[in-house]
């Protein structure tokens, strides 16, 4: 089952699912309910790409295992932004912020991963009760933003032999002697949907001390992307921008332009990814990073050569039967 584009206000529950599995709850506006999404006894469903605001208890609540919550806004709800009771969840990519009590909540919990979230501006950004979880995705992906940890990146190196910086506080986050984000974003992370293609869904993220905005990436119009950066109030900013190989490749020659000027970027591959670390002035500037080929390019051409094989051969058919066949 599918829940999505709803606007849902002033209701006890806005989304409610009991016992049930493999659900999607997607793009919903819930405000000014008693609980945004409410999920008892329920596994494996997928929340995610909604906003959540200004319930009179929790944005989202889930009793159950194996569910995935990602890229969700959840902003002014009096108690819990998240409250989870259960194993084996996924909690990444959400923007937590302004939470009247705390802003995620884990309560008889265990083997859960939570990261990449952006926890700003809540009185307590986490709370374990009889819990224990996951709080990064490990280096160099990186573990969550907490508005109120003071954590710099100096030394720890993108190549880990050399000192640079690569968005990564140098210094775990501890939260008890038992749960600690390893590895602490220093600035916000912003996800960005780079489109589906050969049904894989590639993300794009920027951590970034400055507002990013207006992200472009089509493989037709050439193997790049692009988005707006802006840090009218600080000296420098920089960004951390995490590529998927299977998005856009480079064999290790990236070119990153920042308003048509060239700058040398930290690059390290790791997995499946490449990650690249660059600074620049203040201002409104835009970012273009340029690899050797968009892989999905070469899935958009497919079709069309197939078109085009098809077209041949029914051409070439169509001469030989006009030359067998004997004139009036």
């Amino acid at each position: 089952m599918t829940i999505s584009g709803n606007t849902i206000t002033d209701n006890y529950r806005g989304i409610s699912l009991y016992s049930s599995s493999n659900n999607s709850i997607f793009g919903n506006n819930i405000t000014s309910n008693f609980r945004g999404i409410f999920l008892c006894n329920s596994s494996g469903n997928t929340v995610h790409g909604n906003t959540m605001t200004d319930n009179a208890y929790d944005g989202i609540c889930v009793h159950g295992a194996y569910n995935i919550i990602s890229g969700n806004t959840i902003t002014c709800n009096s108690y819990d932004g998240i409250g989870l009771h259960g194993a084996y969840n996924v909690i990444f990519g959400n923007t937590i912020t302004n939470s009247n009590c705390d802003v995620i909540h884990l309560y008889d919990s265990v083997y859960n991963t939570i990261f990449h979230n952006n926890l700003i501006n809540n009185p307590d950004q986490l709370r374990l009760s009889e819990s224990s979880s996951t709080l990064d995705d490990g280096y160099p992906s990186g573990g969550n933003y907490w508005s109120d940890y003071t954590g710099i990146d100096e030394y720890s190196g993108l190549n880990q032999d050399e000192l640079g910086s690569d968005g990564i506080s140098d210094t775990p986050h501890v939260i008890d002697e038992n749960n600690q984000d390893n590895y602490p974003l220093t600035a916000p992370i912003y996800v960005f949907d780079a489109g589906t293609w050969e049904g894989t869904r590639y993300f794009v993220d920027v951590v970034s001390d400055s507002m990013v905005s207006d992200f472009y990436f089509d493989p037709s119009k050439g193997p790049f992307l692009r988005f707006s950066v802006i840090n009218p109030d600080v000296t420098s900013g920089f960004c951390r921008v995490t590529v998927p190989e299977g998005l856009l490749g480079a064999s290790d020659v990236w070119t990153v332009k920042i308003n048509d000027q060239t700058v040398t970027p930290n690059i390290m591959e790791e997995g499946e990814n490449t990650y690249l670390y660059f600074t620049y002035g203040h201002g409104t500037k835009i970012v273009e990073i340029r690899g050797k080929e968009a892989t999905p390019e070469f899935l958009i051409w497919i079709p069309i050569l197939l078109i085009l094989i098809v077209l041949a051969v029914a051409i070439v058919l169509y001469k030989r039967r006009l030359s067998k066949t004997p004139p009036y």
